[in-house]
């Protein structure tokens, strides 16, 4: 349990430092170090990759950019 949470916490690193780009290294760590099934961690990295779209997409539409009407 503690190395899927350490895991966990290295791919949250890796994600916002990297951007979606950070879920590609979210499968191998699933498939190889946690032994989930591929179909299951792809589906994971989909939904987190997902979950953080929603999320990026939702703060932006809050916090609208101020118009410039110089």
């Amino acid at each position: 349990m503690l190395l899927a949470f350490s895991l966990l916490m290295l791919i949250s690193l890796m994600m916002g430092l990297l951007g979606g780009g950070g879920s590609i290294l979210a499968v191998p760590m699933l498939v190889y170090l946690l032994h989930v099934e591929s179909k299951t961690a792809i589906v994971n990295s989909f939904v987190v990759v997902g979950i953080s779209r929603l999320l990026a997409i939702s703060t932006r539409v809050i916090r609208k950019p101020p118009s410039d009407n110089g």
